[in-house]
């Protein structure tokens, strides 16, 4: 069981580096479109909150990754309530019918 969690943990360390390297590159746009309205003052401060965001899940993912004995560390900044909205857009501003928390 153990070796099990620790694999699981360093796949989702993984995941959460790829995410934030793809908010940083390749997948900007479908990540602008999901900034909150009410967070999107300007374009290049919207632009600054994707960067923001994909630089703190690089972090995260690589926390997981090399602290995996600090397993603490790790849990305790994952855990914090995140900041999202009720419903998703694409990158066209049309609503998507998966969106999360409907």
């Amino acid at each position: 069981m153990k070796y099990l969690k620790l694999f699981f943990r360093l796949l989702l360390g993984l995941f959460m580096t790829y995410a934030g390297f793809s908010h940083l590159t390749f997948n900007r746009l479908e990540f602008v479109a999901q900034v909150p309205t009410w967070l999107q003052f300007s374009e290049s401060f919207t632009d600054f909150v994707v960067l923001a965001s994909g630089v703190v899940e690089i972090a995260l993912g690589l926390g997981m990754l090399l602290l995996w004995k600090k397993k603490a560390v790790v849990r305790i900044t994952l855990t914090e309530p995140p900041v999202g909205k009720r419903k998703q857009y694409d990158k066209n501003g049309e609503e998507m019918k998966w969106g999360r928390m409907e």
